[in-house]
């Protein structure tokens, strides 16, 4: 029996590469009358030096000064991430007849992008997870791995990856 596909989870870090994985999710959603929820993972700026909030650097700054900067940057980051994904939402209106994206199913959430992508799928009754990858290697995908290598390891539904396309030569 062929896979049905109700609901689609999109997740960016709103690179050129994750906005070419987008027209996957919107053609997808848009073939299988499915519904595309957008995903925005604002790092965890604290999580991202290794240090617990607030913790570990009190040579420098206080603990409480090192809290509200991060809590500040935070609310920056997340208001401008929905400011991104809500013209992204738009721009897709103006080329879909079927806009499978909207307003409504836009989730901006703080922590480790791959554990909260996870944790999100496996929560929400999605049937394919869409993300962009790099695909650059490097020392530093194996050093740390990438989000797209981490999520498609452990996550409990089909993702497609997409790796942006090679510059044409002519």
């Amino acid at each position: 029996m062929l896979p049905r596909i109700n609901s689609i989870l999109y997740a960016t870090d709103l690179s050129e590469n994750s906005r070419h994985a987008l027209w996957y999710a919107a053609s997808l959603g848009r073939q299988y009358n499915a519904a595309v929820t957008l995903l925005h993972v604002v790092p965890d700026m604290a999580g991202l030096l290794g240090y617990p909030t607030g913790q570990g650097i009190s040579v420098q700054n206080d603990d409480a000064d090192w809290i509200a900067f991060t809590a500040t940057a935070g609310r920056k980051a997340t208001h401008s991430a929905l400011e991104n994904l809500r013209a992204i939402v738009r721009d897709c209106a103006e080329y879909l007849d079927f806009n499978p994206l909207s307003e409504e199913r836009i989730l901006v959430v703080e922590g480790q992008p791959a554990e909260r992508i996870l944790a999100l799928v496996h929560a929400g009754n999605f049937d394919l997870l869409v993300l962009g990858t790099r695909g650059q290697g490097g020392p530093l995908d194996v050093m740390m791995g990438s989000v797209a290598q981490r999520v498609v390891r452990r996550s409990q539904v089909p993702v497609l990856t997409v790796r942006l396309p090679a510059p044409r030569t002519h």
